[in-house]
């Protein structure tokens, strides 16, 4: 069961957690502790979600590897519906991802965007932000991200009363 395969997750994770605070290793520490703040999250443990999340943005200072905590924040505060601060960070992790090139994470922070203006009922908006995200998905062939941009696409064209457009992406 997927909830047993978090919970043994998070026991590995939360004993290499002092490893390495002790060993000084901040890039580690900022992975691992994003990666507990997502187990929170899947768990809907939001408050530790963001604690974790919150320290892996410490640990990764300025580095490219905030764009991750970023996008993760997004995603928590879309699903609280703190619409501002979601697209704040989604917004956050899109400028690293430009600045560093990284077409799968360009691709998902656009859909993040979408996604936050798809829940806010601003489907053409949302549509944008999809299309948008299309070109560098499309482009390195990440597969993951088109099934579920394709699948967002679908539900955004649905809500607007697109049924052709719906049924181009389903």
């Amino acid at each position: 069961d997927k909830k047993a395969t978090y919970d043994k997750a998070l026991q590995y994770y939360l004993k290499a957690l002092p490893l390495c605070e002790e060993l000084g290793k901040k890039e580690e520490l900022g992975a691992i502790t994003v990666n507990i703040g997502d187990i929170y999250s899947f768990l809907k443990e939001d408050t530790k979600a963001l604690y974790y999340y919150n320290m892996s943005l410490k640990a990764y200072g300025n580095s490219d590897g905030s764009l991750n905590v970023y996008n993760a924040l997004g995603k928590l505060y879309r699903k609280e519906a703190k619409y501002d601060l979601a697209l704040k960070n989604h917004n956050l992790a899109l400028t690293i991802d430009k600045k560093v090139n990284n077409k799968t994470s360009i691709a998902q922070s656009l859909m993040g965007l979408g996604n936050v203006y798809k829940e806010k009922e601003d489907y053409q908006t949302a549509i944008s932000y999809y299309k948008k995200a299309e070109a560098p998905a499309v482009e390195i062939q990440a597969l993951h991200e088109l099934k579920d941009l394709y699948k967002d696409m679908a539900k955004a064209y649905e809500k607007s009363a697109d049924n052709t457009n719906a049924l181009n992406y389903q």
